[in-house]
């Protein structure tokens, strides 16, 4: 049955191919695909792609690379959803409701983190590496090929490159930075519960870097900036404070659809040539 279905999904998509091909050759314009991608790889794409429909919840690196922009995005915070749940019904690992308690923080080359002067010059100077390791990564040769992959990525694919490879071994270097958070998320609270994996709180961080402005270095800094700011200290003020980072998401949307780092890039580009 197995073998069936992907030969029917097979034929399928076959079908749509032969389908585009002669409507381009009845009208005269040439099809994207056969512009920017050389015959051998789509050839090889329809061969693959019932595959990839069996492996897309087997990494979720994979599952966000078959999408772009807010799409991947949105893709990447599914896994945490997916374990959300199973987080609170498996007492034995993660306490349940309770969540992990107790949990201390450690002492770097011997030096203690405990105080709060101490803890707080130690993530800002992992914060900083971090940044560092970021912009290093972003100008560098690498770092041009995925701005190529991000803009055209058939292009980068007819010029040898392999758009999905960078962008999967980009990911995995987020997801490492983002651990690394993760876990300095731990060392302050001592404290951990499942509702971190829950989709609220990864809809904050996708909202973060939607208001900031996605694409850049500073602007998840921003965004992020946004959001503590309403929820951390807004809220002791205003009840419904949700409602609050809404409105403030809305006007972003509508006034700088790019996000706050690169709208006030272009306002100010803005402002100097006209003075």
């Amino acid at each position: 049955m197995r073998a069936t279905g992907n030969d029917h999904l097979q034929t399928t998509i076959d079908g749509k191919c032969r389908q585009r091909g002669n409507n381009s050759r009845h009208t005269g314009k040439a099809n994207q695909d056969t512009i920017y991608r050389p015959q051998n790889d789509a050839n090889e794409n329809r061969e693959q792609k019932c595959d990839k429909y069996d492996t897309y919840a087997a990494n979720p690196a994979q599952l966000a690379e078959q999408r772009t922009g807010d799409k991947s995005r949105q893709a990447e915070n599914s896994p945490g959803a997916q374990v959300d749940l199973p987080g609170q019904q498996h007492q034995g690992f993660t306490n349940g409701d309770n969540g992990i308690a107790g949990l201390t923080r450690p002492a770097p080359f011997g030096i203690s983190i405990n105080s709060p002067a101490s803890f707080y010059w130690f993530v800002l100077i992992v914060a900083a590496f971090a940044f560092l390791m970021m912009a290093i990564f972003v100008s560098s040769a690498f770092g041009s090929s995925l701005k190529g992959v991000r803009d055209q990525p058939r292009r980068m694919a007819a010029l040898g490159f392999n758009p999905w490879l960078i962008r999967w071994i980009t990911f995995i270097y987020a997801g490492f930075w983002g651990g690394v958070s993760g876990l300095l998320f731990v060392y302050y609270h001592k404290y951990i519960h499942p509702v971190s994996l829950s989709l609220a709180n990864s809809a904050e961080g996708l909202l973060a870097v939607i208001a900031g402005g996605s694409g850049t270095l500073a602007g998840p800094l921003v965004g992020a900036a946004i959001v503590m700011l309403l929820k951390n200290y807004v809220s002791a003020y205003v009840e419904r404070w949700n409602m609050l980072l809404g409105f403030v998401f809305v006007v972003i949307v509508v006034f700088m659809p790019d996000g706050v780092v690169p709208g006030v890039k272009r306002l100010w580009r803005r402002y100097i040539s006209r003075a």
